[in-house]
């Protein structure tokens, strides 16, 4: 788990990220999942467009182009097209324990967006990168996407900004 840029960048480190992007004949896509619809679901649409405006290339998602639920599997397929054998680097939103609020969970594997709404999307990602960004069942009353609404803008962002320059240590763009 991490809270700071050197933190998530020592994690991607830890996971090879740099040696793929340098390294290999796989091309590193960071597919950046949310929605600017719900201030705690645009965690990875935010780590999108820092890292666009920072100049990465095959960055997926932002605040004006979204991915989310509902256009999710044109993306993956326009990455088969666009990039050969491509590595991703799936960024999403979650809910969790309160212990675990304003954390960033980094790790080898896929995420499955929209678990906490209920949506059926296969998972996806050869890294993820999660944020925990507000308690998961505190309330049973209160529906997931709610919660996703009413969550503090500034963590965040906060989140956020610490995640995209995590990425931008650990991995040499150009």
């Amino acid at each position: 788990m991490a809270e700071t840029a050197d933190e998530c960048a020592a994690a991607l480190r830890e996971l090879g990220l740099a040696d793929i992007q340098l390294n290999s004949n796989q091309t590193v896509v960071y597919l950046c999942i949310g929605t600017d619809r719900a201030t705690g679901d645009c965690f990875g649409l935010l780590i999108g467009r820092k890292l666009q405006k920072a100049g990465m290339a095959a960055v997926y998602g932002n605040l004006d182009e979204p991915v989310h639920a509902k256009n999710i599997e044109i993306y993956l397929q326009e990455i088969s097209v666009e990039h050969k054998n491509p590595f991703i680097v799936a960024i999403d939103a979650c809910l969790g324990s309160a212990d675990k609020v304003g954390k960033i969970l980094i790790k080898r594997g896929p995420i499955a967006p929209g678990l906490a709404l209920g949506t059926k999307i296969k998972p996806v990602g050869d890294i993820s990168i999660t944020g925990v960004v507000n308690v998961f069942g505190a309330y049973a009353e209160v529906n997931p996407w709610e919660i996703l609404a009413s969550t503090r803008l500034s963590l965040v962002m906060r989140m956020a900004k610490a995640t995209a320059a995590g990425i931008n240590i650990c991995v040499p763009y150009v």
